[in-house]
């Protein structure tokens, strides 16, 4: 059982990691379409 809450705690990491990472790039995205 410790195991399978092990396991969730990395996978909501590493969505939430990926998620922050799409935002990062959307934001940079918007950024360089203001700056054009």
């Amino acid at each position: 059982m410790e195991y399978i809450k092990q396991f969730i705690t990395i996978v909501e990491q590493g969505t939430l990691t990926k998620g922050a990472e799409e935002l990062h790039v959307s934001q940079s995205t918007l950024t360089g379409i203001c700056i054009v």
